[in-house]
């Protein structure tokens, strides 16, 4: 089973406020699961985050995975090898 992070224990590591990040949960912008009243996310999410940067609102299929293709201001775009291209 994948290791799990508060977002407390991830303040210091990405050096940013508890409340941020809780913002990013809600938006999507990271990949999380809410149990009870905490956010718990993934090892494999922080390693992206530190690779890539927060997910683009959309950008998240229903599954939570990086989706093939999104919609953003009427604007649609394509995953590709090297991340996401403008359709």
């Amino acid at each position: 089973m994948e290791k799990m992070y508060t977002i407390n224990e991830l303040t210091e590591v990405l050096n940013v406020n508890p409340m941020t990040l809780q913002r990013h949960c809600k938006a999507q912008r990271i990949r999380a699961y809410k149990v009870s009243k905490k956010w718990l996310i993934p090892e494999s999410e922080v390693k992206y985050i530190l690779h890539h940067g927060y997910h683009v609102p959309g950008q998240l299929d229903d599954t939570g995975e990086p989706a093939k293709r999104f919609t953003l201001n009427g604007k649609t775009y394509v995953k590709t090898a090297d991340g996401y291209r403008m359709e």
